[in-house]
């Protein structure tokens, strides 16, 4: 069910939206990690406010304890949804989706990933994202019904088409 997240390909675009929604979402749990670790060791040197925290410093403990795994937790989910459009973009320019790791590691190498174009048709990872809203045509023969004239015309395959007969001007649904 995982591995089927990973196969296909992606697009620039949806790359590059991935991109900044994950580098967003890091950053602002890595941050918030930060305020919560940085507010629980702010050391005091009031004796009466120590007494205080010592007295309040487990639960303020595990409270900030629970929000930075759950900060964690959020950091991973966002990694691994990451990691799927990753992979798929590897894909679009015909590479394995193993190459994703250096291009992870490496930060600056992304600008590649987001700014080369995907192969054109399909290649061995799957169908090209950018195929699926076009249209494919086929060249159809017909005869006219009323001058018995044959003539050629493209026809979308999905759709019917109102052809025009080019001899006598005769039209038909096909």
């Amino acid at each position: 069910m995982i591995k089927e997240l990973y196969e296909g390909r992606t697009t620039r675009l949806n790359f590059f939206v991935a991109t900044l929604a994950f580098r967003f979402s890091s950053f602002y749990a890595i941050g918030l990690f930060a305020f919560f670790v940085t507010v629980n060791s702010i050391p005091s040197h009031d004796a009466r406010t120590l007494e205080a925290i010592n007295n309040t410093t487990s639960t303020a403990d595990s409270v900030f304890n629970i929000i930075g795994i759950v900060l964690l937790l959020v950091f991973i989910f966002f990694l691994f949804l990451y990691s799927i459009f990753l992979v798929k973009r590897c894909h679009d320019i015909g590479l394995s989706g193993w190459w994703g790791l250096f291009f992870y590691i490496v930060p600056l190498t992304i600008w590649y990933l987001t700014l080369k174009a995907g192969d054109i048709g399909d290649n061995k990872y799957g169908k090209d994202p950018k195929q699926k809203h076009k249209f494919t045509h086929e060249l159809w023969h017909a005869e006219c019904d009323k001058c018995k004239n044959t003539f050629e015309f493209y026809k979308n395959i999905n759709e019917s088409t109102l052809v025009r007969c080019p001899y006598c001007g005769n039209e038909e649904i096909i």
